[in-house]
């Protein structure tokens, strides 16, 4: 085919496991651990699997890889970790705003959700729709949220939050980027009222994950840095060595595909919506 590609999970899974399983990092310097090292080395065999398959079918020669990720998995340093479970769930029920409004009491049987809105998302992040989408409504429930930004005590072991805390609160607006964000205002995924753009983000201080499992350290969906930074590798026989350090985005492979295909990148919508541009130095 012109064009083909896969996607592997092997690498998340480990970056997430149990520190002392063998999963995630030694160090802030991502010094992978036993299980992360594996996964490493599983996937460059596959890789260089499909490499040799290129190279068996005389086509290495004319073959534009892209390898990257998605996403990273945050913390990448545990000492950072601190698992405090459903606190903005928690935070937004206690604040009493009316059901049609927040999350309202009570958990959904299925799903474990706060009943009282449309959906409520957290891993490292936190994702809320809101039943009434009113300006007031939304306000509100902002509002309860920027009251409770304070960190909760967790285990020094476990780094799961102590039971008992009352009102524990949500630990953001520390870190840079953190924070209670009104996506309507923002606009960064579109309106909300227009259809599956939250309500409202939370971004929680690098490290803090909403979740009390003993079964991962490290979660993903939020901008925390771990998760927004990850590798990005483009090779070709043409391309000399060389690392280039200005600020690039994933959206911009895309773009890239289209134009070694001999075609105009302006042919995608989100380059003519968006300005995405092709990655540097390659054309």
């Amino acid at each position: 085919p012109t064009l083909f590609g896969t996607n592997y999970q092997t690498l998340s899974v480990a970056q997430k496991a149990l520190n002392a399983n063998g999963g995630g990092y030694k160090d802030a310097n991502f010094t992978p651990n036993a299980l992360t090292a594996d996964a490493i080395a599983f996937l460059d065999g596959e890789i260089g699997q499909i490499k040799a398959e290129l190279n068996k079918q005389s086509l290495l020669g004319s073959t534009l890889i892209i390898i990257s990720a998605k996403h990273g998995q945050t913390p990448v340093d545990r000492s950072a970790l601190r698992k405090i479970g459903d606190t903005v769930g928690s935070t937004l029920a206690a604040a009493n705003l009316g059901a049609n409004s927040n999350i309202g009491s009570g958990t959904d049987a299925v799903t474990g959700n706060f009943l009282g809105t449309g959906q409520f998302t957290e891993d490292d992040v936190g994702f809320i729709w809101l039943n009434d989408q009113s300006d007031a409504a939304r306000a509100s429930a902002i509002a309860a949220l920027k009251a409770n930004l304070g960190c909760p005590i967790v285990d020094p072991t476990s780094k799961i939050i102590v039971a008992g805390q009352t009102n524990p609160g949500i630990c953001a607006g520390t870190d840079p980027g953190s924070g209670v964000i009104d996506l309507k205002a923002d606009g960064r995924f579109g309106d909300p009222a227009k259809g599956r753009t939250p309500d409202i983000m939370v971004q929680p201080n690098a490290g803090v994950i909403y979740s009390k499992s003993a079964k991962k350290d490290a979660e993903h969906g939020g901008a925390a840095p771990n998760d927004s930074n990850v590798a990005l590798l483009v090779s070709f026989p043409t391309l000399s060595k060389q690392t280039i350090g200005s600020t690039v985005v994933t959206t911009q492979v895309a773009p890239t595909i289209v134009k070694a295909l001999g075609l105009d990148p302006g042919l995608l919508n989100s380059v003519t919506s968006e300005g995405t541009a092709v990655l540097p130095g390659l054309f």
